[in-house]
């Protein structure tokens, strides 16, 4: 297990924990404690919990056509992931819901720019 993977890990425990204390309001706390102070755990759980939905994604792109059966999952994967990495880093000034429509619209676009490149 590398470092980026046992992150992710620690994340999702972290908010699976977070989650058992306030399960509605979990990621918005987990976000506004994110935006004031950058912590890796934190921005590993927030990072999980937008990802959840990257895989469905990646094979609805490759099911959709020839060229992004071309393209191997894992390039696809890690577009998004990095998308949604940026989401998390460049838009702390906004609230979660953005954030969180926004991140998934980045990776998706990313993907989508990854299936076009050679």
């Amino acid at each position: 297990m590398d470092s980026a993977e046992l992150s992710l890990e620690l994340g999702r425990k972290w908010l699976a924990a977070a989650r058992e204390k306030d399960p509605e309001n979990c990621l918005r706390k987990a976000w506004a404690l994110y935006c004031q102070t950058p912590d890796d755990v934190v921005g590993a759980a927030l990072l999980a919990e937008l990802s959840s939905s990257l895989s469905v994604e990646a094979l609805d792109l490759r099911a959709a056509s020839e060229e992004a059966r071309a393209v191997p999952v894992e390039d696809l994967l890690r577009s998004g992931m990095l998308a949604l990495q940026l989401a998390l880093e460049s838009l702390r000034h906004e609230d979660w819901d953005y954030v969180e429509e926004r991140a998934q619209a980045m990776a998706l676009e990313a993907m989508t720019r990854r299936v076009r490149r050679p």
